[in-house]
C-alpha cells in the first residue's frame, strides 16, 4: 500500500485559519469527552556540539476518536533556534498517518503549515473562550515565522484598534509589520516589551525563549 504524500503548497490551499478554528475547537470538546489519546510529548536533546545553542527533536503521538473512523498519527519535529541564520525554519515538522486498524502508513505531510495554524487556531479558542470578547489592543510577543499565524488566527475572530508587535532582535518587529502593511491592520512595533503590552486585552507569546519574558510589575 502506497502512502500518499502531501507539500506544503498542496496543504496551504486547503487549511486556512477558519477551519483551523473550527477543527482546533471540535478537539478541544473531544479531549473532554475522553475520546482521544495524547501520550506526554518525548523530547530527543542532541549533545551539545558546537557553540550556541542545541537543537532537540519531539515525538508527539495521538489518537483522534469521534471523527469519521478515528485517525492515529505522530509528529516528528525538530526545534534548532539557530536555523534562521542558514536559512531555514527554526521548527520543521513532519506528520505521519496510520490505519488504527491495521497501523499501515496512509498519509506524509510536511508539517510545518500544519504546526503552525493548529499553535495559532490553539490560542484562538482559548482567547474566544476565555478573553474580553470585545478586545480592542492585541499584543504580541516575538515576530517570527510563528507570529504570523498568530496574528491572522486572532484578526481572524477580532478587529482589534491596535496590534503591538515586539521581537527579540532589534528592528525585528518594524520589519514584521513593514512586511504586513499590505494587510490594512493597525500594526504598531514596539522596541521595548513593556510598552508593547501596556494595556493589552490579549497577549500572545510566539517565541523559542526558555526564560520568562513578562514579568508581573
Amino acid at each position: 500500500m502506497k502512502a500518499a504524500y502531501y507539500k506544503e503548497e498542496e496543504i496551504k490551499k486547503v487549511l486556512n485559519e477558519k477551519l483551523a478554528f473550527s477543527l482546533a475547537k471540535k478537539v478541544f470538546w473531544l479531549i473532554s469527552q475522553k475520546k482521544t489519546a495524547m501520550p506526554p510529548k518525548i523530547y530527543l536533546n542532541l549533545p551539545r556540539l558546537s557553540k550556541g545553542a542545541p537543537g532537540d527533536f519531539r515525538a508527539m503521538p495521538a489518537y483522534i476518536g469521534g471523527m469519521g473512523n478515528g485517525v492515529c498519527g505522530i509528529k516528528w519535529v525538530s526545534v534548532f533556534p539557530s536555523n534562521p541564520r542558514l536559512n531555514l525554519p527554526t521548527v520543521i515538522a513532519t506528520i505521519l498517518l496510520n490505519s488504527k486498524k491495521t497501523g499501515a502508513l496512509l498519509a506524509i505531510f510536511e508539517g510545518n503549515h500544519i504546526t503552525a495554524m493548529r499553535t495559532g487556531a490553539a490560542a484562538a479558542v482559548a482567547t474566544h473562550t476565555l478573553a474580553n470578547p470585545k478586545p480592542h489592543k492585541l499584543s504580541i510577543i516575538g515576530a517570527g515565522f510563528q507570529a504570523e499565524y498568530q496574528l491572522h488566527a486572532m484578526t481572524n475572530l477580532y478587529a482589534f484598534d491596535e496590534i503591538g508587535v515586539w521581537g527579540f532582535v532589534k528592528g525585528e518587529s518594524r520589519r514584521f509589520c513593514e512586511r504586513l502593511s499590505g494587510e490594512h491592520l493597525s500594526l504598531r512595533p514596539y522596541e521595548d516589551i513593556k510598552s508593547c503590552v501596556l494595556s493589552a486585552d490579549i497577549i500572545v507569546t510566539c517565541t523559542p525563549s526558555r526564560r520568562p519574558l513578562l514579568k508581573k510589575e
